[in-house]
């Protein structure tokens, strides 16, 4: 069995088999702490997955300058608009 394979057979059952503990959860607890349990696992995990590249991300220099976006905006804006010098 491939790699791929592999993976979509795991992603299948938890993706599968997520009623069970929906339908435990909402005989005990109100749907809206569900909601928010959910939530906070799902942003959990988003951030260790961004946080494992977090030491190549570049601090200051490679950026652009706020003083730079509100230039671009205004240039759009004089081109979409037709408005402005």
């Amino acid at each position: 069995m491939s790699r791929n394979a592999a993976l979509f057979l795991v992603m299948c059952l938890v993706w599968g088999l997520t009623w069970w503990p929906v339908k435990v959860g909402a005989a005990h607890v109100p749907p809206i702490f569900l909601a928010a349990a959910r939530f906070l696992l799902a942003g959990a995990l988003m951030l260790a997955w961004v946080g494992r590249d977090a030491a190549g991300v570049p601090r200051t220099g490679h950026l652009v300058q706020p003083d730079q976006v509100a230039a671009r905006g205004a240039a759009a804006r004089r081109h979409i608009t037709g408005i402005g010098g």
